[in-house]
């Protein structure tokens, strides 16, 4: 890589080369088949874990558990995996590999609880109060708008990092590297 890098005489080429080579390793290293199987298994947990509270608390809304919840287990994943790897970089992409999965198996979770909610109750999924729309598919829609999307990553994504720059801090200290840590220069 250093000597495709050195051949390459433009400086703006030569950082767009090496932020490629970079986010290859780093992505292709850490994305194997059990990271998707982690980022699976934790996607379904939490999308049944919706699905039961929504049950159990109908009228009252899941938002403390869609803001809160799902935060905290990606801070614990990105954690574990970048003292697991040794690294901050590596312990983001797991967690944001698991983040992204949970976000794609817990909407249509809360679609179809949207809807039995409103059908069953006439109630918010999120805040758990009276929807005032004309129809199901209305109460869905409003589950579903880009605001309450945007609120959720803007709660999901501290947890993603400070749980992958936690981790990548408690790594063991390895005497060959100069940074101290196996992890601490990424």
């Amino acid at each position: 890589m250093r000597s495709e890098l050195a051949a390459v005489e433009d400086p703006r080429e030569r950082r767009h080369f090496a932020r490629a080579v970079v986010v290859v390793v780093v992505v292709g290293r850490t994305l194997t088949a059990w990271t998707w199987l982690l980022a699976g298994c934790v996607a379904v947990a939490l999308a049944l874990g919706l699905l039961a509270l929504s049950r159990a608390r109908v009228g009252d809304g899941v938002g403390d558990f869609t803001l809160f919840v799902p935060p905290l287990v990606f801070f614990a994943v990105g954690a574990v995996a970048a003292r697991r790897l040794g690294s901050f970089s590596r312990g983001l992409v797991v967690a944001a590999a698991v983040a992204v999965l949970s976000a794609v198996a817990m909407l249509p979770v809360a679609a179809t609880e949207a809807a039995h909610l409103y059908s069953e109750a006439g109630v918010s999924l999120l805040d758990g109060e009276i929807v005032e729309v004309a129809s199901t598919s209305a109460a869905v829609l409003d589950t579903l708008h880009p605001v309450f999307i945007v609120l959720h990553l803007l709660f999901w994504l501290p947890g993603i990092v400070l749980g992958a720059r936690l981790g990548a801090r408690a790594t063991p200290l390895n005497p060959r590297s100069p940074h101290g840590g196996v992890g601490s220069a990424q």
